[in-house]
Formats: structure tokens, C-alpha cells, sequence
């Protein structure tokens, strides 16, 4: 799995606070994150939202 940022997240999910509805967080949380999503909960996005999540990293390099 590749390293996701968190603004990558964000728009995947749509905006940060349903980012953090979806993996059951705070706003918080999600805002403490710094430039990048922790790997658990960038795996969970991809585990809730496979379709956005290949979608949005098709092309990416992987980081692993």
C-alpha cells in the first residue's frame, strides 16, 4: 500500500469531518495528523471506499 497524505484522504471522503465520521475519529483527530494519514487509517479508507480510493491513486507511485 502506498503512503497516502492527508488531504488525499480528505478527498477521497469528501471533506475532513466525513473523513473522520468514516474511521470512526474525532475532526481532532484528524486535523492532528500532520502531512500524513497514519497507514491503519489510510488502510481503512481504502477497506470503506475501494472504488474512490483506486480511483484517486490510479497513477500514483506506490511508496512501499
Amino acid at each position: 500500500m502506498q503512503r497516502m497524505t492527508k488531504q488525499d484522504g480528505i478527498a477521497i471522503a469528501g471533506s475532513a469531518a466525513k473523513l473522520a465520521r468514516l474511521l470512526g475519529v474525532s475532526r481532532a483527530a484528524v486535523t492532528q495528523w500532520g502531512e500524513w494519514m497514519p497507514p491503519y487509517r489510510a488502510f481503512q479508507l481504502r477497506e470503506k471506499m475501494p472504488d474512490k480510493y483506486d480511483q484517486h491513486c490510479k497513477g500514483q507511485k506506490t511508496d512501499v
